[in-house]
């Protein structure tokens, strides 16, 4: 049997697949067309003689051949990000850092940068927001910076993670919401209105503060950043990463103790951690008070 005819950006195309789930999100994840991901997946199957997706109406579906596939893709990209890490000049304070982030962080990440940029002008930070397939596992970022449990750190053999903060979620609410409805929030609850996150949400922060009182809910969602713009708008009160409020909505006003708290952790693959760029940009990442505002 010769050679089966396949590249490596074949290989990229049918990991993104199969982690994002659809051929529409790997080129989102990816940054190219989607003709692209579907004439390289394509070229892949028929190199390789055989079907590695069914194309099915809930979108594609992985197949027997397509999991013996993976497991091969999946050691030949290992490779590859370990090539990639032995080519790296590890001394050199230039050059592009790849950091994977949330919707949530990303406000919080402008001001640490930019102290970054004014220390090390020849350092370019790539930030990619959103999980999609820009993980450490796939080589296709360096860094990571993630909202987790307070004491869950990101599990995985091929990275390093620290906790770099304790960010609390609070409920806020505008001036302007907080003018048109003056009576206290717990003393009257009643009276009051929230955003509330929905059954899609990753999980309800506010849960237990709103069950524990008779508002009545405006608006439901599974997406922190239409709560912001509904508290913004003066919709109701919605409980907000506190960081994030801070940074999206600096006239919003917190109207309740913190009701939980959350651990952002920083991941950085191993191969890097002698990497001088990588390093810089990890340690910029690294002051808790980068999630904290302060006073201007």
């Amino acid at each position: 049997m010769g050679m089966p005819n396949i590249t490596w950006d074949d290989l990229r195309v049918f990991l993104a697949v199969h982690r994002t789930g659809s051929f529409a999100a790997a080129a989102r994840a990816l940054a190219v067309n989607p003709a692209t991901v579907g004439r390289r997946m394509s070229a892949l199957e028929d190199g390789l003689g055989t079907r590695l997706f069914e194309r099915t109406t809930a979108g594609p579906r992985i197949t027997t051949e397509g999991r013996q596939a993976l497991g091969h893709a999946l050691a030949i990209e290992a490779r590859m990000v370990e090539l990639g890490a032995a080519l790296t000049d590890r001394e050199t304070l230039a050059g592009r850092v790849r950091l994977s982030t949330s919707e949530l962080l990303a406000p919080s990440l402008v001001r640490p940068l930019k102290v970054l940029q004014a220390r090390h002008p020849e350092l370019a930070v790539d930030l990619a927001i959103g999980p999609g397939a820009t993980s450490l596992a796939s080589g296709e970022a360096e860094l990571a910076l993630r909202i987790r449990q307070v004491e869950t750190a990101p599990a995985s053999g091929a990275s390093l993670a620290r906790r770099v903060a304790r960010v609390g979620m609070s409920a806020w609410a505008s001036p302007a919401y907080l003018e048109a409805h003056p009576a206290g929030v717990l003393e009257h609850p009643d009276q009051h209105r929230v955003v509330r996150y929905n059954e899609d949400a990753p999980f309800d922060p506010g849960a237990g503060y709103i069950d524990a009182h008779p508002f009545q809910v405006a608006l439901w969602t599974n997406h922190m950043p239409v709560v912001a713009e509904a508290v913004r708008a003066g919709l109701g009160i919605g409980v907000l990463l506190d960081a994030y409020a801070q940074e999206v909505g600096p006239e919003l006003v917190r109207v309740s103790e913190p009701l939980i708290e959350v651990g952002v952790w920083l991941a950085m693959r191993r191969e890097m951690r002698d990497v001088a760029r990588v390093r810089a940009v990890a340690d910029a990442l690294a002051d808790p008070s980068m999630f904290v505002r302060q006073p201007d």
